[in-house]
């Protein structure tokens, strides 16, 4: 995403420097504080060259196991997910059959209703054609972007994220937990005991997944109360996990 922004520009990204700062480096020189600037800018990098058609996206094994589980979630009301990406990939892949989606994304929104309601806490950026048309006013991937937001436990995102995340068994896919906004939640939910589990007294209240071999990665996630499921194959391995939680969901709801 970067690299397509600095193109964009024909340029190309800084070596040697995180993303946070190469965000913030070009934020400054081309767009300053011209927020509708960057937001633009960004969406035309997140979807340069890429094909959002239904044909392509439906051979997604991870989007249909993705999207089985939040039709398996509905047995029991709206199902929530938490967004960390900016497209419209799963909405898309959703309302293609047939559920009701609402993106959310602004500090400030009602209440909604609908089959699953998806949080997109560092903004949303509808992609070409797509029946989602309404995009945030902001996105978070700038270093000066995450500091406004990380650690305001006042803001109603974090609000709504840590009462989403302090509430179910949670499923972490395709996240390194290396998001500070995200691992503020996380040690927020464990370390000041504020996640339900607390109740029944489980070891982990979620589960993440990895193909790492850094023996040091489960620790971390550990440490923060989520399992953390090795993988062989993310791609092959991930889609055939999650379907054999939507099975045994199923059989427990038979019994």
């Amino acid at each position: 995403l970067i690299a397509n922004l600095y193109s964009l520009r024909g340029e190309a990204p800084p070596i040697g420097v995180d993303f946070l700062k190469a965000a913030e480096s070009f934020r400054l020189q081309h767009c300053k504080d011209d927020e509708g600037s960057w937001v633009n800018l960004v969406q035309q990098a997140l979807y340069l060259h890429v094909d959002l058609d239904f044909d392509v996206i439906r051979r997604s094994d991870l989007l249909g196991a993705i999207g089985a589980l939040i039709m398996s979630s509905l047995r029991g009301g709206v199902s929530e997910v938490v967004s960390f990406n900016f497209d419209d990939v799963l909405e898309r892949y959703l309302a293609y059959h047939g559920l009701v989606v609402v993106p959310t994304f602004e500090e400030r929104f009602w209440a909604s209703r609908g089959d699953a309601i998806i949080y997109h806490p560092h903004g949303f950026l509808p992609s070409r054609n797509s029946p989602f048309t309404r995009k945030s006013s902001f996105v978070v991937l700038d270093r000066r972007s995450y500091s406004a937001r990380t650690g305001h436990s006042d803001q109603r995102m974090n609000q709504k994220m840590a009462t989403v995340m302090q509430s179910h068994t949670c499923l972490f896919v395709g996240l390194s937990g290396d998001d500070e906004r995200l691992d503020s939640l996380l040690y927020d939910t464990h370390h000041n005991g504020k996640h339900a589990n607390k109740l029944s007294e489980n070891a982990f209240w979620g589960l993440s997944f990895s193909t790492s071999k850094d023996s040091t990665e489960a620790l971390k996630w550990a440490d923060r109360g989520i399992y953390l499921q090795k993988l062989d194959s993310y791609p092959r391995d991930l889609p055939k996990f999650l379907f054999e939680i939507c099975q045994v969901a199923a059989a427990k709801q038979n019994r």
